[in-house]
């Protein structure tokens, strides 16, 4: 259920199909499989677009699902965000289609996801596994996102 004094919280379905995508991505999926799953999953969260809508919403899902995998901070990476390779305008595009990205996907490029990025440290950090924060790894985090995932677990 949402919360009644913020009209615009997003459903629970939909926050705990984040929590998911941020487990797998914190295991290291790789993009390809992340991004495969993370766009069958939404199309049971979301309402089904209309059906000259159909192609267009799948490339948003795939672009949203690489974004998000880029964004979010791992341990792998010292926990920051995995450097997101520049997509060139001419080059083909990275959602499969086998068009060049400037007539495919580049309308999705300034896109944002609904979490800002220390929302996505602090997200990450409250679903990590234990051994993901040893304390070698857990001093590599910023301490103000060590607080705020402290808080909300008390």
């Amino acid at each position: 259920m949402t919360d009644p004094e913020r009209p615009d919280a997003p459903p629970p379905a939909l926050l705990h199909l984040y929590d998911l995508a941020i487990e797998r991505i914190l295991d290291d999926e790789p993009l390809a499989s992340f991004c495969e799953w993370f766009v069958s999953e939404m199309a049971t969260v979301l309402p089904p677009p209309p059906p000259e809508e159909v192609d267009r919403n799948a490339r948003f899902l795939q672009h949203h699902a690489r974004t998000l995998w880029h964004a979010v901070p791992v341990p792998q990476n010292r926990w920051r965000p995995r450097p997101q390779p520049k997509i060139e305008r001419n080059g083909p595009c990275p959602c499969g289609s086998g068009r060049k990205y400037k007539q495919c996907c580049t309308e999705f490029a300034q896109h944002a996801l609904p979490f800002p990025p220390e929302a996505l440290l602090s997200m990450a950090l409250s679903v990590a596994a234990p051994h993901m924060l040893t304390p070698a790894l857990a001093r590599q985090v910023p301490p103000e996102a060590l607080g705020e995932v402290a808080a909300m677990w008390n």
